[in-house]
């Protein structure tokens, strides 16, 4: 009576606020004295009280009043939340946000604990926050505090039948949960004809699920397994959640004591949860979602004991790898699966794949492997492998593109691939044949024997290797003059790789500039250098010389259009990502070199391009690039007996190369007539940009 005295004498004399935080709290009395402040002062009061759901359990009636209004609020808009976080990090500034997830006390908690120098991570909850949380979950009645939790096993969003099943047929309270503010109906389910619930916030979710006994989580997680694979028939579209429980169902630190006595259910759910870990990252493969394939083969590796299997999931790691560019981990994981093979026969079968990889993914190798290395494979494999099969056909393809001389090898691949009806081993034996025709100066062969793999494609699903298909046949289309089919194989490639990864994306812009590259299209690929820059940028975490060289042809094609500082730019760009690969990135340097008229480096460049140890230096130093390249160096350079040997065995009527051999020619030898040759040549080819270049080379 008192406090209702006081406060009619203070709204008597003016208009009064009284605000109190947190009533859920309040104690019996203090609520029946905010209902009697509410009822018997007469006068300009107003009361604001801020409560959980938990108030309307103890006053039912709260808020019903005629002068009463209430009001539910609901998280902060992200733009409202961002505000008060300015002063937060930019690079912690997204973590606190989705931390919180628009709720203003996590968000003030989280704050603090930034300010008291705590770590902040994706899974951080401040000890206030969980002490909160764990106070209001524990204030649920005994049933719906059990629901509350193997809710949080199955996930953020659940199905109320699961969570009834996991309580063993209790019929729980959904609606006081929600009432409690725990969790909300969502519209619609993902599950047909089963009610689709979740949790209103991520952390409420996290407390709950830690609230548990990790024995009896355990026993959830197989319990909500089995109950999703029995109801919608275990499809794919469930294969990673189906994973992810089975795996939590089997954690090798607390099985023992949740599975005690019961081991034939445990090594069943061992078998299941490596069944789905393996068919899930079948399907993030096929998806291109490699760092999540790796991580569910590596928890199927924990649990897999058997060699045979290991093996075969080495095998599956190794491929992922090879998608991913990691040569390293591709390199030992072959390495490993070979040694756990079952058998010759798949042994064989896996060193012909890890010897013929080196060579189809030559891009994916941060540290190239030595040359005997790989010869070591490929003998081992030609030692394995019997006659006629796949093995041999792959071992065979791999040691023509080590010997880039040995012909018979890459026919006796194409041979049995052909045989045998294989897409996949007539793309890498085709290749292979074309391989060994380009270097030996035959490139009608190789024009027909890499467009010929164009033919595969409405044969071949695996679209990376559909991509492998369309992207070297332009080379040999520009080496026998067919320019225009070379721009369109580029765009076919380019078009095979736009809905893969980054780096599949970074092969196609790098294609499109390379063909301009050989045929001096300057403006083409000025018009793609912001292409070429986000693709570069986007492929960053791979370890691709293309992202390397595609800046390089940028930068030759800002000095050749007389921009030398953007050209400086973009060559500084390509430097700081410290790629190797000497002769593939050292062609287009050569000729901004050339360009420059900076002798001394054009004569460090030229000594590399001139070392052809190592099989990538042999194979890149056959390029197109690389080949014209060197001449235009050797004859500008002055080495007359180098220029005389390269360029006689290129003097082929018709073919790219016979102007170039020509000019180098007329150049060391003075021979004006052998110049005008050449001019007439690049302007038969439509080469202008040369029969310029060669002009000046006649005037000087």
């Amino acid at each position: 009576v008192a406090w209702v005295e006081l406060v009619a004498g203070l709204v008597s004399e003016r208009a009064a606020l009284i605000v109190i935080e947190d009533l859920h709290w309040a104690q019996t009395d203090l609520l029946d004295l905010t209902e009697q402040l509410e009822r018997d002062v007469d006068g300009p009061l107003m009361l604001v009280c801020t409560a959980r759901p938990e108030l309307l359990d103890a006053r039912p009636s709260w808020g019903r009043h005629r002068r009463a209004t209430t009001l539910w609020l609901e998280p902060l808009a992200r733009p409202d939340a961002t505000r008060l976080v300015m002063d937060v990090p930019i690079e912690l500034r997204d973590v606190v946000l989705g931390r919180a997830e628009g709720n203003p006390f996590f968000l003030e908690e989280i704050l603090a604990r930034i300010d008291e120098g705590g770590v902040l991570g994706p899974t951080t909850i401040p000890d206030s926050i969980q002490a909160v949380l764990a106070a209001r979950i524990d204030q649920l009645p005994a049933v719906e505090k059990r629901a509350l939790q193997a809710a949080s096993v199955v996930g953020r969003s659940f199905w109320r039948e699961a969570v009834q099943e996991l309580l063993g047929g209790a019929q729980p309270s959904f609606s006081l949960l929600e009432e409690r503010d725990f969790v909300r109906p969502r519209l619609g389910s993902s599950l047909q004809g089963l009610r689709e619930l979740a949790f209103k916030h991520a952390l409420t979710c996290e407390v709950a699920y830690g609230t548990l006994p990790r024995a009896r989580r355990v026993r959830l997680h197989a319990a909500f397994a089995r109950w999703l694979e029995n109801v919608t028939g275990g499809g794919d579209e469930h294969a990673t959640v189906l994973a992810h429980h089975y795996y939590e169902a089997v954690d090798a630190d607390y099985t023992d004591v949740a599975w005690a006595g019961d081991q034939v259910e445990l090594a069943e759910l061992r078998e299941l949860a490596i069944r789905w870990l393996g068919r899930a990252a079948a399907l993030a493969i096929s998806r291109y979602e490699i760092d999540e394939a790796l991580t569910l083969l590596k928890r199927a590796l924990e649990l897999e004991t058997g060699d045979a299997a290991r093996c075969a999931l080495y095998r599956t790691i190794a491929r992922a790898n090879a998608l991913k560019f990691d040569g390293e981990a591709f390199w030992n994981a072959m390495e490993t699966a070979a040694e756990l093979a079952p058998d010759e026969a798949t042994r064989a079968e896996i060193v012909s794949h890890l010897a013929v990889e080196a060579f189809v993914r030559a891009g994916m190798w941060t540290k190239t492997p030595a040359i005997e290395q790989i010869g070591g494979w490929v003998a081992r494999a030609l030692e394995l492998a019997k006659p006629g099969t796949a093995s041999r056909a792959r071992a065979l393809t791999a040691k023509s593109s080590l010997d880039l001389d040995d012909r018979e090898a890459a026919a006796e691949a194409a041979l049995i691939a052909e045989r045998l009806d294989d897409p996949e081993l007539c793309v890498h034996a085709w290749d292979a044949c074309g391989a060994v025709a380009m270097v030996a100066g035959d490139y009608e062969s190789a024009w027909r024997w890499r467009t010929r793999r164009l033919e595969l494609l409405d044969r071949v699903t695996d679209p990376d290797l559909r991509t492998i298909i369309g992207e070297t046949p332009y080379a040999s289309c520009v080496a026998t003059g067919r320019f225009e089919q070379a721009r369109e194989v580029a765009l076919l490639h380019d078009r095979l790789t736009e809905s893969l990864t980054p780096h599949h994306r970074m092969h196609g812009a790098a294609i499109l500039v390379e063909v301009e590259e050989l045929l001096a299209g300057w403006d083409a690929i000025r018009a793609r250098e912001r292409r070429v820059i986000d693709a570069v940028a986007a492929n960053a975490a791979t370890p691709c010389l293309r992202n390397a060289r595609s800046l390089l042809v940028c930068a030759l094609a800002a000095a050749c259009l007389q921009d030398d500082e953007r050209a400086r730019q973009l060559e500084l760009a390509a430097d700081e990502l410290g790629q190797l690969g000497r002769q593939v990135l050292d062609a287009p340097r050569l000729r901004l070199a050339l360009i420059r008229g900076d002798r001394a480096r054009a004569e460090e460049l030229l000594a590399g391009l001139l070392d052809e140890r190592g099989w990538y230096a042999r194979g890149h130093g056959t390029s197109l690039a690389t080949v014209t390249a060197r001449l235009d160096a050797l004859a500008l350079l002055g080495h007359r007996d180098r220029v005389e040997a390269e360029a006689r065995r290129l003097l082929v009527p018709g073919t790219y190369v016979e102007p170039f051999a020509l000019r180098a020619l007329g150049a060391v030898r003075g021979d004006a007539l052998l110049k005008q040759q050449a001019i007439d040549r690049f302007e038969r080819l439509g080469l202008r940009w040369h029969v310029a270049q060669t002009r000046e080379l006649i005037v000087t």
